[in-house]
């Protein structure tokens, strides 16, 4: 996979600015029985920020971003806007408000809200809204950096049963070994429906837990190498959705 990240600030004053934000993701599979599992993302925002607010850096987002799944044999379904080759699956608009306080030296908290309106291709069941609220602390504990984040997300698509509400949690704590940084973080989410549906036993619940160790090593002032051992585990109510898998990540991130 490759993944392109431009940014361009522009200063409107000492303490405020203005970015412009994308992302741009694509996936290829040496073996063409996968091909029809590559997806195309992509993302375009644009930020104001005030650093001089009373809640500390003040930020605020208007983006959207779209996915698209490579398309094989080529169907009528309507395309990505970048590639032909894809037809589109997804398309958000998310509107972001944030903020990030410095409390005391290494020490800061944060809060983030999002609005975001969901668009699925050919499901009007699937789209529809989502709110989500973050809070964070990032505090050196015993020496080392920790950072603790809990996520309420509140789920409500145009399906009567498709409803729901989420909670999530991480905690990461950061021991750097010059010149090498390791990282160790673990991930809880727990997502509920809203309202059961008559058809199955009960509302779904659905739960995962994921550990992850990572290694960063800065090969050069442009090029920093990554590599993720991750071990997640799933249950749920709903049947084939309880899994446990493993998965080791190499990447290697270039600056320019």
């Amino acid at each position: 996979s490759i993944l392109f990240v431009p940014s361009y600030r522009f200063d409107v004053m000492d303490d405020s600015s203005i970015y412009l934000r994308g992302v741009l993701m694509g996936d290829q599979h040496h073996n063409g029985q996968f091909e029809s599992k590559e997806v195309l993302f992509k993302q375009v925002s644009i930020e104001w920020e005030e650093r001089a607010s009373w809640a500390g850096d003040f930020t605020l987002s208007i983006g959207t971003n779209e996915a698209g799944t490579r398309d094989i044999p080529e169907s009528t379904s309507p395309r990505d806007s970048l590639s032909k080759k894809y037809k589109r699956a997804t398309r958000d608009n998310v509107y972001t408000i944030k903020a990030k306080k410095e409390l005391e030296k290494e020490t800061t908290w944060n809060w983030q809200i999002d609005r975001k309106k969901k668009l699925v291709e050919g499901s009007n069941d699937d789209s529809g809204y989502s709110t989500s609220l973050l809070v964070g602390y990032v505090t050196p504990f015993f020496g080392l950096k920790t950072t603790i984040e809990g996520t309420y997300e509140d789920t409500n698509l145009n399906g009567q049963y498709k409803d729901t509400k989420a909670l999530k949690s991480k905690l990461k704590v950061d021991y750097p070994i010059p010149p090498v940084s390791l990282g160790v973080q673990y991930d809880f989410s727990q997502t509920e429906d809203k309202v059961a549906d008559p058809s199955l036993d009960g509302k779904t619940k659905t739960r995962n837990g994921a550990w992850s160790l990572s290694l960063n090593y800065p090969a050069a002032p442009w090029c920093i190498f990554g590599l993720t051992q991750k071990r997640e585990r799933q249950s749920s109510n709903v049947a084939g959705k309880t899994y446990t898998v493993n998965t080791t990540q190499l990447q290697a991130i270039l600056i320019y």
